[in-house]
């Protein structure tokens, strides 16, 4: 990630990317008998990429976070069964409210 000020210090950002890769793994199953995720011993998941980008800056006492999740629309799983999300846009905004 990369923080920084833009605009003649009018705004303070920090901007960033992470990449998770995967590379033929068997995952985790739930085993109800222990209680607990065990390695899967059935099924071997694929190899797959997924990249996310976000940025947070900061406009007075706000500070806004966009996100991209999954950029590349990579279909995965990381449980057998149960898919990963595909590409989601996420906007959060957190104000500073002082008395």
């Amino acid at each position: 990630s990369y923080r920084g000020t833009f605009f003649g210090d009018a705004l303070e950002a920090r901007i960033g990317a992470r990449v998770r890769f995967s590379d033929r793994f068997r995952g985790a199953s739930y085993d109800p008998l222990l209680n607990l995720y065990v390695e899967n011993q059935s099924y071997q998941l694929g190899r797959v990429t997924a990249l996310d980008l976000f940025t947070v800056f900061q406009i007075g006492g706000a500070y806004v976070t966009l996100a991209v999740q999954n950029v590349l629309d990579a279909g995965y799983l990381t449980v057998p069964i149960y898919p990963m999300p595909p590409r989601q846009f996420r906007v959060g905004v957190n104000w500073t409210f002082k008395d």
